[in-house]
Parts: C-alpha cells; structure tokens; sequence
C-alpha cells in the first residue's frame, strides 16, 4: 500500500476569521489570546447594540399600533353611535384589545369577560374570540401599513397626485395597494396628538435621558449677604492705597510741569553722515561685502573598480 500525506485538522474561528489547528492545546492558546478576547467583546457589544435596536422598534411599532387603534376606535365610536345611542354603554365598558394582546403580561383569557349581553363566555368561546381580533388587528395592521406608504396631495392648481413617502415617488393614478386620503391624514394627526399624552415614545424619553452636555448647564450665581459673613481676622492689603499714591504722584507731576515749577525733558538730535563706505588714506572708496569660507572637502567618494576574476 502506497503511503499518503495527510495534513492536520483545523478549526476556523469565526470570531477572528481564521484557521487554526483543531487540538486542544492550539484552541486554549488561541482562546486566551488578547486579539481573540477583544474580538469577543466586540462581538457581545454588537449583539447588545442589535438587540437595543431591535426593542427599540418593537416598542415603536407597538405605539404605533396603539395610536392606529384610537384613531380607528375614535372614528368607529363617532360613526356607530350617531346611527345608534345604545352602543355608548358598551364601548364605555370594552377594554383596549391591542394593549391587553400585545403586552405579554396579560393573558387572552382575561381579554374579554362578557358579551355585550352581559353574559359570560367560556374558556374556549374567549379564546377563539380573542384570537379572532388578534389576527383582525393583524390585517388591519398589515393593510394600514401597506396603505400609509401612499399619501394623497393637491397642487396649486387643485389636482390630486399621490406620493410615496419612502420612495419619494410621485404618481396621479391612484396606487392599487391604497393610499391616505388628506382627511384620512388629518384625523389620523389629530389622534396622534390626542394619544401622544399619554403614550409617550420610550425612544424619545431614552435619547432624553441619555443626553449628556459636555460643556455642563446654566447655573444660577447667587448674591451672598456680605453682612451675614464671617469676620476672620484676616491681615488687610494696601494695594488700594498703593495705587491710589501713584496716581496722586503723577497727577502732582503734571500739575508741576503744567506750572513751569518742574523742567521738561529735552531731547536732542545727532545726525549721522553715512555708514555705506569707509575712506582710505587715498580718498578711495572700499566696498563692504561678505567673504565666503571655502569648503573643505573632507568626504572623498570611493570608487571601487570592479575586480574580474578571469
């Protein structure tokens, strides 16, 4: 039988993207390496973040759903009972279906206790009734989220044109997959302002909460009572009175000098003929210049002839 090669077998790790030999002495020294730990980290770090992200928009879409679900409970309350007063009694006692599904610390049995009879349901009449709003308040979403990506508009000149609001896409047939009308836009921003008091953006409260200023806040100086302070006995300074005899000192000298009484300072003016060229003995100029040093060439080349052996 012919003898074959057969090379190691390798590990690849896939926090640093690499090979390495699959025994448990290379995988120890590998684990323990400083590249290895902060690639780790890194890794755990960017988990974190992801799933920071990913509860953030969870949150969001659930305030979303909350405000979808008062506006079309706003509008269904105000078409339902114009047509009849009776239902006041019922809606005033039916709970929020969206909070009480979404949450996870409520339970679906506890949803809906009674029918608008007054009577109450069983267990499997509840949870077939609650499920059945779930997947309701599922569409619904689905097809609002579908619908609100289209925004109807009117130019200058009156005409409807529809855009879309992720796209920027701008078109004058109306969209298959529905769109917002500009009444349907105005009511859903009044519900979004009516809701927004009481269901706050945990996104909003956290970038508020977060915020540091690294410069630091406004802070109010106040004014201390000099009267309520402490005497300490301290030794006083005279550089008030320093001062205060300097400026009598000159304001006396100007005074003296104004008077005559002091003598003024003269000044006096020399002039110099040239400092150009010097004369010689025989009235010859010499000119003045700079004599340059000569250098002295300490750095020899050496050149080496090339030796052939032959």
């Amino acid at each position: 039988m012919a003898d074959y090669w057969k090379s190691l077998p390798k590990k690849y790790c896939d926090f640093c993207k690499c090979w390495i030999t699959d025994n448990k002495a290379s995988r120890d020294f590998h684990e323990r390496g400083f590249r290895h730990q902060a690639n780790v980290r890194r890794r755990v770090h960017d988990i974190q973040k992801n799933s920071t992200i990913q509860e953030r928009e969870r949150q969001k879409y659930q305030n979303e759903m909350l405000k979808i679900e008062a506006a079309a409970l706003k509008s269904f309350q105000a078409n339902d009972v114009s047509r009849d007063p009776s239902l006041t009694s019922e809606f005033a006692t039916t709970k929020s279906i969206s909070s009480q599904i979404i949450r996870p610390s409520s339970s679906t049995s506890k949803v809906i206790s009674t029918n608008r009879f007054g009577e109450d349901f069983g267990d499997a009449e509840s949870q077939t009734l609650a499920n059945g709003k779930r997947r309701a308040l599922e569409t619904i979403a689905k097809s609002f989220e579908k619908k609100s990506k289209w925004l109807e508009a009117k130019t200058s000149d009156g005409d409807s044109y529809y855009w879309n609001k992720e796209t920027m896409e701008t078109r004058k047939d109306p969209p298959k997959s529905g769109f917002l009308s500009i009444i349907e836009q105005e009511q859903l921003k009044m519900a979004t302002q009516q809701s927004g008091t009481s269901n706050t953006d945990d996104d909003d409260v956290k970038s508020e909460v977060y915020r540091i200023d690294p410069y630091g806040g406004w802070k109010t100086i106040e004014k201390y009572d000099t009267s309520k302070m402490v005497d300490l006995q301290l030794p006083g300074q005279d550089v008030a009175q320093i001062v205060a005899e300097i400026e009598q000192t000159k304001q006396e000298e100007e005074r003296e000098s104004r008077e005559g009484k002091r003598p003024a300072f003269e000044f006096q003016e020399r002039t110099v003929e040239s400092l150009d060229t010097k004369k010689s003995k025989n009235d010859k100029t010499i000119s003045i210049g700079f004599k340059q040093r000569k250098q002295k060439q300490t750095n020899q080349r050496n050149i080496r002839n090339q030796i052939n052996d032959d």
